[in-house]
């Protein structure tokens, strides 16, 4: 019977935890991209310390502005590690916005075919202008909004 361990002051503790316990195991997959626990382990407390040696210390608040994938993850949890707050998931609805844009003209949201060698497929299709000036004129609130959250929450104080 394996002897039971005090409850781990930090998320991260817990990747550590099972990196020891179960090493060859996946901690994340993608498609043909893996990872296991102790990959993900090492790569956490390097990702940590190259946070700690640019400056970046506990309760420091640090945007990742990164498109969804499993090295976010780890990002994210080297920040968490040290301490510091990250805001990554904040800014998903303008790159929703702009995948929405590039799903209407290229016919598919992560590999569209808008782009050919030679040209284009098409002309942009009808409605495609009124949508991007509605982003665009979305952009300058929602940077406020983002600046706003990282420099003047309470909560982070």
């Amino acid at each position: 019977m394996r002897p039971v361990s005090p409850p781990p002051e930090r998320f991260s503790d817990y990747l550590f935890e099972y990196a020891s316990v179960y090493p060859d195991r996946d901690f994340a997959t993608l498609g043909e991209w893996r990872i296991s626990y102790a990959q993900a382990a090492e790569i956490v407390l390097a990702l940590s310390r190259a946070l700690l040696d640019s400056g970046v210390g506990a309760g420091d608040r640090v945007a990742i502005l990164s498109t969804p994938r499993p090295e976010a993850l780890l990002i994210h949890l080297a920040t968490i590690d040290i301490g510091a707050i990250t805001t990554f998931w904040y800014a998903f609805d303008i790159r929703e916005n702009i995948l929405d844009l590039v799903e209407d003209s290229g016919g598919a949201r992560m590999h569209p075919n808008y782009l050919r060698i030679g040209g284009l497929n098409g002309d942009i299709p009808s409605g495609f202008l009124d949508k991007l000036d509605a982003l665009i004129a979305k952009f300058p609130a929602r940077m406020r909004d983002l600046r706003t959250l990282l420099q003047n929450n309470p909560i982070w104080r």
